[in-house]
């Protein structure tokens, strides 16, 4: 699990002070000036009247504003305020559907921040995020448990559909003798060219096939974020168990950069 020190704690919140008029469904919105007010306070280093103005909108059920005040809280920037306060209110912005307190909800937990230690409870968090399409969740959950692609969390019905028909190990699918069509499949599936794909596998392109040294064609759609590139791909037989060279899979790769779109296929 990341460990974020104070400045990288707040410049992520000055960052996603921008974002404050996007209210989690169910919640108060903040005004235009509510926005204007903690994105100013932020970026001049007012931190004191950014807790005030965050704890306002917090008491009133925003879970981006519980979210960023518990974050602010873990940078050290609001005096007098304890750990458990923090975690409390991360726990609420999690449960409040912020899906970046998720995140740091298992992270609290990993590091016994503001609550006692729990691994089991900061792999709970992470699964159950990911098992409902939150690709961060699955990249922190990978982290979690050695770098490694859980069993436990169910992908997405084509990726599902596609490690279903697999009946066969690895070695046995990907050479290195790859044709000049092979190569070029590969090329485009890294660039998205989804009407070159197309033409390539119904000319018999083989989408399990990568040249040496390289990642197979379903890899470096799903790496790239061709959602649609990677959909052609499983269709046509494309195997989600191939991995790059250095053993990351395709969902991984979509999942560590935030393809959502690819990780929900």
């Amino acid at each position: 699990m990341a460990r974020f020190d104070g400045k990288t704690w707040l410049a992520l919140l000055v960052v996603a002070a921008i974002e404050l008029g996007s209210a989690t469904v169910g919640h108060a919105a903040p005004t235009r000036d509510d926005v204007a007010a903690v994105e100013s306070a932020l970026r001049t280093g007012d931190f004191s009247r950014a807790s005030r103005l965050l704890s306002r909108l917090a008491k009133e059920g925003h879970a981006p504003s519980q979210y960023r005040l518990a974050a602010l809280i873990r940078a050290g920037r609001v005096p007098g305020a304890t750990p458990q306060r923090a975690f409390a209110l991360m726990k609420r912005a999690a449960e409040g559907g912020d899906q970046r307190a998720v995140i740091e909800l298992a992270a609290f937990y990993a590091q016994g921040y503001g609550t006692k230690r729990d691994a089991k409870s900061a792999r709970s968090t992470l699964q159950k995020a990911a098992q409902s399409g939150n690709p961060n969740a699955l990249a922190a959950l990978s982290r979690v448990d050695g770098g490694r692609t859980r069993d436990d969390v169910k992908p997405a019905p084509a990726w599902a559909a596609r490690v279903a028909t697999i009946a066969k190990p690895q070695a046995d699918a990907v050479t290195n003798e790859s044709t000049r069509s092979d190569a070029v499949l590969g090329e485009a599936a890294k660039r998205g060219l989804g009407d070159i794909v197309a033409q390539l596998l119904k000319s018999g392109a083989d989408p399990n096939k990568a040249v040496k040294g390289h990642a197979p064609p379903l890899w470096l759609a799903a790496d790239a974020g061709y959602d649609k590139v990677v959909a052609q791909l499983l269709a046509a037989g494309a195997r989600p168990d191939l991995t790059d060279p250095t053993s990351t899979t395709p969902l991984l790769a979509a999942a560590r950069k935030g393809h959502a779109a690819v990780v929900g296929l």
